[in-house]
């Protein structure tokens, strides 16, 4: 919880400061994304982390990598190599699918060969993620790195991710950095498509598969052939073409026609780095050494100490002493035989030294760290010295349980004396000291190399430093140290370490690792002065004359192009839905440039046929054009980048026209001086060239955001001109249509057909709008043309409409009379058309005819139904308003009725009663029934009272009531209200029968009301047994309705019919067995088995039936005859049968079930011990996958006290189990080892847990789960359970504290004294180091009274841990808490002669205070402010000191001058204060604490003690003021909220501060709160309320006792005598510790050593004065 806390601390405190400093997206900052660490396995975990950032609000999305259980907002994202192939996607479909983490190659370890991951592979995974729909690919490492001086991880190498596409140097790693680069290009091309097109997926073969982007309706296409066998290349065919695809290969098409880029055809320039030797700089290196020092015996522990522990990240070294007195007769007679010294070594490296000789070394390595040292060793008589010095490579760098990793010497021994092998590691007292003499003097700087002697260059002895000096390499490349001839070590240069080497270190090559370790210039002086070279060598006998300065460029540049492969695609660019050419020469060329200000001076290699090879090692083939050299001298000498065309003709070459050539070549590049301007000139071309990329992408970007908001505007006759977003340039015409139809509902036969009238010769579904003449905000006019061909003879236009005389609709209109309504019935009148039917009414109606008219009538209905609307609309404003202004009674007081839901059930009961008295004399109308006739449930709709069809769409028209449809709706309303029974589809009754017997089991009849409800299902019931007299539910449910009525004898007559419809039912004839007569019962149950001789239910009721023993089982018996494999008639007949009888009975049950294992068991019971192994082995055969029968076989042999077979057994059975198939459940498998514990099998619950508790656990998931599993068993009351599982994690976790302090947790709550001492004492055996183990053996022993024991336990725990203050204290508390006063005064004077903290010197003034001996403690006050100026709390127990005697001066003195040292002390500057006031009044006080808040603002006690003392002198108006302002500073402090309620004063209940104070301030800070409360509702007499609050105050606050004091007090003035002992037994129990009246009396003299509960009576007493003082 603590790690958590601090985490969630650190992680807001840094993204807060971000967020200050507007560096997020949200805010216009370069911040886009945040990411989370993952964590395997930790579902706790990942919810913390989403909560906490996204508690933050901090406007960028998080991801979180290899975790695809993120929750919420939260991205799942993916690391690795080949993401799309191993990643799941997004685990929500709005998240995107991003790849954080692309390894562009591996980290090297010391000891590895090269290795490497080529770009062709990079290049395919990032084009296949994105054809499966990636978003985001992100690279690690792009740059690669250096990890100088000591940062570098355990065996990683100094040069760090070397083979990224930016190197060590940053120089480009072609042709990594340019095939990448190109395969985002061609991504760039494709973006459209990528964007907004769908994804079709085509698999073409076995290899090969194409994913393609297309977009609707346009012409936007990107696909991505795949050939995915890594042997040989495919063809395959793709909208009608061909295309060749290399092995293991993705190709690029932006428009699904083009290759624009190929993964695994690099066209990209390539590059090979050189070290060149710097002839100036390596010549004449003088060096001068320093060896170190062997350390002589040191003796602080028992065993060899941790060595990251000792080193603590400061150093890499940690010397370990010992030694070994060796006799005579120890020693072998044979005279050169040498003894052997043994070290096993948890990592990483060491050195060894044997009486001040070198011995030899040995290391691990990054997979294997542990490793044994065994070399012969000259042991002599005597003492012999063991030095050996530990050695890091580093510090862990990933995985779980980082903090539990260890390294350093396990185990030493001595091999070959006459005694036989000696283990050194216990027996023997070890000595430990972190760093070299050089370290620590820090020689590898100017100044820290004047402290030592340094000896010309000489005999060079492992453990030696060497100096010398050097001139700056001359030039601007970077320069590196090639470390030939050395062995391991540090570097450093003018004082700044350069790194780790190790150069003995083979890899499986006979090569080192890594050579050349990189020395920036930064390091160095400038050039023609002198560096300081300091190397810290670890070997003996090497090279120092080997030493070489290089320096690194990367000015071999290559290129290497098939025929066959596509231009590169910077020759492409993007226009709309194409992709166009650059320039008009589109062939392929080899393009090579050279690094900044050089120039190509020498074709190293040139070759253009089938040469072989890489950059910097290419091999001429069988087939190589002559003139290969002549043409690229001829294009590329003397410039700083050419052009060489990958074609025949170039090289005037015609040979091997079989094959596909290639061009191979190499040059190289140099600085040539004098051509300065001309090397600018061509730089500058150089960038520009560099640069088109980025100004072709501006210009793109510029297109698509023109285009994209190109719109057209579209005009209809009669139909509002509207927009319509899309591209004349990129849209079909089809796909016009297609949107025109759905916005307009247009045929779109009549679109086509205007549209097609510009130019009928285009193909609608190819043709772009732009062909027909269409741009970017051009109007679309769309005509409605006539169909069916040309106009009829005299057609004028206009006609029907009144253009030419003919009767209009004005005809017929206004100028009519009122009174004239005869009409021609032959008239034809149309209401578009007016007088006339029209033209052509009596033309034949074609299609197109119909499809016009039907767009018309559309138009004619919306525009209707637009009126309507508005008509609507305004109507029911109008209601509303009047409405609004004359409310009816009922929603007066619908506010005050949402808030009945507030109100408390003692409000509720407060209201009175209104009594109706208008209705006391009237009587209770008579309400008659008629039964819903079966004819109505039979019919297939259901007329509703209420026609729908009689209410208009808009409702405005008044509704009218079918009385007709009331009176034949009423029974269907009424069978509805009953149950849920219509089906309106069927029309059938459909009714749960099952669901009445439940009804109707619970129904009692208390008043008329239920009568009535009987009555009104008796006729439901009969319908249902009339329609389906073959269901046995409804036949019961009718029994049983009359049987609730009363009715017995007619609920007889309906279970009779019931048997007679359903004879083959058991449910009815159970339950006509229980409604009839005890004489009948039998016979009815025998009518019953007659029927259905195989149901077990009914042989059970007959047998229940029966009143003895013998005829219960003699029926029973009698069903087995006819049914004997139910394992219920069996079990039930065993049951009443008698151990003899039941022995045989099992026999036979067996025989007749013999998979049912519970019988097996039950015999297996009733055997005696022999027996039963063989009815447990025939089991076996029967049931070979049955776990059962192992358990109780182990059982068995513990209940004969074969407790060591029982192990065995379990194991068997498990391996049996395995070979069945069986899959072992390890949740089942901890269950029975539950049910054993319970069943007392302690023995069978150890085995199986030894067995079973390591299945399905991963190994880095073992602790974290069997803490947990031991910890569920414990909730649950399997203490053995969680003993056992203890037991087993702690034989594979043995240095594990915490599972250490869990079992003894588990001893202490459940177990003996005696299992707790052995677990303990077991604990500091294997972790001699860990001092809360010590502490709580000694403790233990304290509390049982042994005092021996304990003192004896802390002088073992001392001897392990000589300079722990821990124990030193806990030692003087032993002493003085068992009054041995004299013990515990010298236990402290040796503790601070080892020089300890302040502590020591505290308990000391401490002790001689309680003694008295007030001279002796104001001495060790003031020794121990002179030494521990810092320790704030010796100035208060000086400060205390003057006070107590009265000498205030020097009490003042005292505080004063511990403020100076701890001007953060809070209780110091209240002590100040308070003196000041006592003294000098409030005046001098006020001022102290207005100093002591000015140096801390936050400090709420600060603020509470100005607020205390100004009440006190009565300034209440500044107090609130002051409190005001603290509340401004320190709003969450639960102190200051507490006392600004208490200020507010009990009446009325300040109830708003509290609820904001309880929002505001933290859990543990909610006591003082509560408590305040509590006293609130104490004095208001409301004694329940403020028992909780008093109880959920000590709850959250358990150490505070002025809390348990407030509570017991209250218990002894309302509680009872029981309650009083509770309150003082849980305060007893958690030891309060803190609070301002507790710790003042608890410190007092009179109470030192006082227990707990006499403390706690003392402040109830303190409490009590003060209140009366008060008053």
């Amino acid at each position: 919880m603590n790690l958590s806390r601090n985490t969630e601390r650190y992680v807001r405190k840094i993204l807060g400061m971000m967020k200050e400093e507007k560096l997020l997206a949200s805010q216009g900052g370069p911040i886009i994304l945040g990411q989370l660490a993952y964590k395997e396995n930790g579902e706790r975990y990942i919810k913390w982390a989403a909560n906490l950032v996204e508690s933050m609000k901090l406007g960028i999305p998080w991801v979180m990598f290899k975790q695809n259980n993120a929750p919420g907002n939260l991205i799942n994202a993916c690391n690795g190599r080949h993401c799309r192939d191993t990643f799941p996607g997004p685990n929500r479909h709005d998240k995107p699918s991003l790849w954080t983490e692309n390894w562009t190659t591996q980290f090297r370890v010391f000891g590895d060969p090269p290795t490497h991951r080529t770009v062709e592979d990079i290049a395919f995974s990032v084009a296949r993620y994105f054809s499966k729909n990636g978003s985001h690919v992100n690279y690690y490492m792009y740059h690669g790195g250096t990890d100088f001086g000591r940062t570098s991880a355990h065996f990683v190498t100094t040069r760090y991710y070397d083979d990224a596409p930016l190197d060590e140097y940053g120089m480009e790693k072609a042709p990594k950095y340019g095939h990448l680069k190109h395969v985002h290009r061609a991504l760039r091309l494709c973006k459209k498509a990528l964007f907004w097109g769908h994804l079709r997926a085509q698999k073409l073969g076995p290899d090969t598969e194409v994913r393609y982007y297309e977009q609707p309706g346009t012409k936007v296409c990107a696909a991505f052939l795949s050939n995915n066998n890594t042997r040989e290349s495919n063809t395959i065919k793709f909208k009608g073409q061909d295309y060749v695809l290399p092995s293991r290969s993705i190709s690029i098409l932006p428009d699904c026609k083009t290759v624009v880029y190929n993964t695994a055809q690099i066209v990209a320039q390539h590059s090979w780095r050189n070290f060149v030797k710097s002839e100036k700089t390596s010549k004449g290196l003088k060096f001068e050494m320093f060896s170190e020092d062997i350390p002589s015996i040191l003796c602080d522990s028992l065993i060899p100490g941790e060595l990251y522990y000792l080193t603590k990240d400061k150093t890499d070294y940690a010397w370990y002493t010992t030694s070994i007195k060796i006799e005579d007769d120890d020693l072998p007679d044979q005279k050169g035989q040498k003894k052997i010294l043994r070290v096993a070594s948890l990592g990483h490296a060491l050195i060894v030294y044997v009486n001040g000789e070198y011995a030899g070394n040995a290391h691990g390595s990054h997979e294997m760290k542990s490793f044994v040292f065994a070399k012969p060793v000259n042991l002599k008589t005597g003492d012999n010295r063991i030095s050996i010095l530990g050695v890091l490579t580093g510090l862990p760098d990933s995985g779980s349980y980082m903090e539990h990793r260890y390294a350093g010497p396990r185990g030493v021994s001595i091999i070959g004396l006459k005694s036989g092998t000696r283990d050194l590691t216990e027996n023997n007292e070890w000595g430990h000291l972190a760093g070299l003499e050089g370290e620590k003097k820090e020689v590898y700087t100017e100044e820290g190399s004047k402290k030592v002697k340094w000896e010309k260059d000489g005999e060079r002895k492992p453990l030696t430093w060497y100096k010398t000096y050097f001139e700056t390499p001359e030039g601007e490349n970077a320069a590196a140290i090639r470390m030939k001839g050395m062995g391991k070590g540090l570097i450093w240069v003018n004082g700044i370490g350069v790194g780790r080497y190790w150069m003995s270190f083979l890899s499986p090559l006979g090569e080192p690792t890594q050579t050349e370790y990189h020395i920036p210039r930064s390091f160095m002086k400038e050039e023609k002065k002198k560096n300081m070279l300091v190397i810290l060598e670890e070997e003996p006998g090497v090279k120092l004359e080997a030493i070489d300065f290089v320096l690194v460029n990367r000015d071999t540049i290559c290129s290497y192009a098939g025929e066959d492969y596509p231009v590169s695609v910077k020759s492409w660019k993007r226009e709309g839905p194409k992709i166009a050419s650059r320039s008009k020469d589109m062939r392929l060329k080899a393009v090579m440039k050279s690094p900044p200000e050089k120039q190509m001076v020498a074709v190293e290699f040139a070759s253009f046929g089938d040469p072989t090879g890489t950059c910097g090692n290419f091999t001429i083939g069988k087939c190589s054009a002559s003139k290969s050299k002549e043409v690229v001298e001829k294009e590329c000498l003397g410039k700083n980048h050419c052009s060489i065309v990958v074609a025949r003709e170039t090289f005037g070459d015609k040979g091997c026209p079989e094959i596909v050539k290639t061009l191979a070549v190499q040059v190289k590049c140099e600085k040539k001086e004098g051509n300065q301007d001309d090397e600018k000139k061509k730089k500058e071309d150089n960038d520009e060239e560099e640069e088109e990329d980025y100004e072709d992408d501006e210009e793109e970007e510029n297109k698509d955001q023109i285009n994209e908001s190109k719109m057209v505007f579209l005009s209809i006759p009669n139909v509002k001109t509207m927009s319509i977003n899309v591209n004349p340039s990129a849209t079909t015409i089809s796909a016009f249509e297609q949107l025109v139809h759905q916005r307009t509902h247009l045929p779109q036969p009549l679109l086509r057909y205007s549209l097609c009238l510009r130019s009928p010769s285009l193909d609608p579904d190819s043709a772009l709008l732009s062909d027909l003449g269409f741009g970017p905000l051009s109007t679309v006019l769309v005509h409605v043309p006539l169909i069916g061909g040309a106009a009829p003879p005299h057609y004028v236009a206009g006609l029907g409409r009144g253009a030419t005389g003919f009767t209009t609709r004005s005809d017929i209109g206004p100028a009519r009379a009122d009174g004239d309504v005869e009409a021609d019935v032959n008239h034809k009148f149309d209401d578009f058309e007016g007088n006339d039917a029209g033209l052509f009414a009596n033309a034949e109606c074609d299609n197109g005819d119909k499809e016009a008219d039907a767009f018309w009538d559309a138009i004619d209905r919306k525009m209707d139904s637009g009126r309507k609307d508005r008509i609507e609309a305004k109507l029911k404003q109008e209601i509303e308003n009047y409405r609004a202004s004359n409310p009816k009674v009922s929603e007066q007081f619908v506010d005050l009725k949402r808030k009945l839901h507030t109100l408390s059930e003692e409000e509720w009961d407060s209201i009175p009663e209104i009594g109706n008295y208008s209705h006391r004399s009237k009587k209770k109308r008579f309400e008659s029934f008629v039964p819903v006739p079966d004819t109505l449930l039979q019919e297939k709709g259901i007329v509703t009272a209420l026609d729908p069809n009689s209410r208009a769409a808009g409702g405005s028209e008044t509704p009218w009531t079918d009385l007709t449809s009331v009176g034949e709706g009423r029974g269907l309303m009424l069978s509805l209200k009953l149950d849920r029974l219509s089906d309106s589809l069927s029309g059938q009754t459909v009714v749960d029968p099952k669901g009445y017997l439940t009804d109707l089991k619970n129904m009692e009849l208390t008043n008329d009301a239920d009568i009535f409800h009987i009555n009104r299902a008796r006729p439901l019931l009969k319908s249902i047994t009339q329609s389906n007299p073959k269901n046995p539910n409804g036949w019961i449910a009718a029994a049983r309705l009359e049987e609730r009525a009363g009715k017995i004898k007619a609920a007889r007559t309906q279970i009779q019919k019931g048997c007679n419809e359903c004879p083959k039912h058991e449910d009815v004839w159970v339950e006509a067995c229980r409604l009839a007569t005890p004489e009948d019962a039998k016979a009815v149950i025998a009518m019953g088995v007659k029927q259905i001789p195989n149901s077990v239910k009914l042989w059970l009721e007959a047998a229940k039936l029966e009143n003895n023993e013998d005829n219960k089982s003699r029926v029973l018996r009698k069903g087995l005859e006819h049914i004997p494999d139910s394992v219920r008639l069996w079990k039930t007949v065993v049951d009443m049968a008698t151990k003899e009888d039941a022995l045989v009975l099992l026999h036979r049950a067996v025989e007749c079930c013999p998979l049912h294992p519970e019988l097996w068991m039950a015999l297996a019971r009733l055997e005696t011990y022999e027996n039963t192994k063989k009815v447990l082995n025939r089991a076996r055969e029967k049931l070979p996958k049955e776990r059962g029968i192992w358990i109780t076989a182990a059982k068995l042999e513990e209940d004969n006290g074969n407790t060591a077979k029982v192990g065995k057994i379990i194991e068997k059975g498990i391996n049996a189990l395995q070979r069945e198939g069986v899959v072992i459940d390890r949740e089942k498998w901890m269950e029975e080892a539950e049910v054993s514990e319970r069943a007392g099998y302690v023995t069978t619950c150890q085995a199986i847990i030894k067995i079973i508790i390591g299945f399905e656990v991963d190994e880095e998931d073992r602790k974290r789960a069997w803490v947990a599993d031991a910890e569920e068993c414990k909730k649950r009351g399997s203490i053995e359970t969680a003993r056992a599982i203890y037991a087993h994690a702690l034989t594979v976790f043995f240095t594990k504290k915490s599972i250490w302090l869990k079992a003894v947790q588990l001893e202490k709550s459940h177990g003996s004294m005696e299992s707790l001492d052995a677990v303990l004492r077991k604990a500091v055996t294997y972790l001699p180091q860990a001092e809360v183990l010590w502490l709580m053996c000694a403790k233990e022993k304290w509390l049982a009274g042994d005092v021996p024991a304990a003192r004896g336990i802390l002088q073992e725990a001392h001897a392990a841990i000589p300079n722990s203050e821990e124990i030193w204290l806990a030692a003087f508390k032993l002493e003085f808490e068992s009054r041995e006063v004299e013990r515990a005064r010298m236990t402290l004077a040796k503790a601070r002669e080892r020089g300890t903290t302040g502590r020591v010197w505290m308990k000391s003034a401490i002790v001689e205070r309680e003694l008295g001996n007030v001279d002796e403690e104001r001495r060790l006050l003031e020794e121990g402010v002179k030494k521990f100026p810092a320790f704030f709390k010796l100035w208060l127990m000086l400060g205390q000191l003057g006070e107590r005697f009265r000498h205030l001066d020097q009490a003042k003195n005292a505080y004063t001058s511990g403020l100076k040292h701890c001007p953060e002390c809070t209780p110091m500057w209240v002590s100040l204060a308070d003196l000041e006031e006592k003294v000098n009044g409030l005046n001098k006080a006020r001022a102290v604490l207005t100093l002591a808040r000015k140096k801390n603002p936050k400090a709420d006690k600060l603020w509470l003690a100005a607020v205390r003392a100004e009440i006190r002198h009565g300034n209440n108006i500044e107090a609130e003021r002051l409190m005001s302002k603290a509340l401004q500073e320190s709003p969450k402090s639960g102190i200051l909220l507490a006392a600004d309620i208490e200020m507010a004063g009990p009446c009325p209940l300040p109830q708003t501060k509290i609820d904001d104070a309880l929002k505001k301030c933290v859990k543990k800070e909610e006591a003082h709160v509560t408590a305040t409360v509590a006293k609130i509702f104490w004095k208001d007499r409301k004694v329940n309320k403020a028992r909780l609050l008093f109880e959920q105050t000590v709850t959250l606050d358990p150490d505070n006792g002025d809390f348990w004091a407030l509570y017991y007090k209250f218990e002894l003035e309302h509680g009872s005598e029981e309650k009083q002992k509770e309150v003082l037994t849980k305060c007893v129990a958690s030891e309060p510790k803190h609070g301002e009246k507790w710790q003042a009396i608890s410190k007092a003299l009179e109470n030192a050593h006082q227990p707990v509960e006499v403390i706690l009576k003392r402040v109830v007493i303190a409490l009590r004065r003060e209140e009366r003082n008060k008053l």
